[in-house]
């Protein structure tokens, strides 16, 4: 983990970042890009689906490093199981991004959430 109080200040205020997860099958580093809202030390992801690869990989190990510029977070990933969490998780991503959208502009109930708890 590098940068990490400059790193949280300006992620809070980015658009997209990088998700570092371990890949399931090779152990090797997985880089995705992925659009995300933070909440205190929580960032969550809208994923397209629970079969997505990276989400896969952080079912099966959920030790991730967020990057951001320079910075490197690390934290932990778990599925949102919890109705409200999920509500309010998507409700605020879609409130940062539903200028950028095409398609729909709401949450689903049935929508794959994942949390990362950043450490601190």
């Amino acid at each position: 983990m590098t940068g990490a109080s400059g790193g949280r200040a300006g992620l809070a205020g980015a658009a997209s970042c990088r998700l570092v997860t371990t890949g399931r099958r090779t152990g090797r580093q997985h880089v995705v890009s992925v659009w995300f809202v933070l909440e205190e030390d929580t960032l969550f992801v809208l994923a397209r689906g629970p079969g997505t690869d990276w989400v896969r990989n952080v079912r099966a190990q959920p030790a991730v490093e967020v990057g951001y510029r320079r910075a490197r977070l690390a934290g932990r990933a778990r599925l949102v199981t919890d109705e409200q969490e999920s509500r309010r998780a998507q409700a605020a991503w879609f409130a940062k991004y539903s200028g950028r959208l095409a398609g729909p502009t709401e949450g689903s109930p049935g929508a794959t959430v994942i949390a990362i708890d950043l450490d601190r």
